[in-house]
């Protein structure tokens, strides 16, 4: 869903340097799409935050794995 609100988001640019009247729609479709995933809980994780969590990930291995499939 965020790759397709991110690529109408780059049609919609290119349309809006045109002035292709087709822009409008493809607006709305892009809107739409980015209030359904803020509307789902979808963030942007900060650069930091994320380096932060892939070390915990790194550091806390066991904590993240599924004890069902490890033999």
């Amino acid at each position: 869903m965020l790759l397709k609100a991110e690529t109408l988001k780059h049609i919609y640019q290119g349309q809006q340097a045109k002035k292709d009247p087709r822009a409008k729609g493809t607006f709305s479709e892009m809107q739409s799409l980015y209030l359904t995933l803020f509307d789902l809980g979808y963030r942007e994780m900060p650069d930091k935050m994320y380096m932060e969590w892939l070390q915990s990930v790194v550091k806390e291995r066991d904590k993240y794995s599924n004890k069902m499939f490890v033999k």
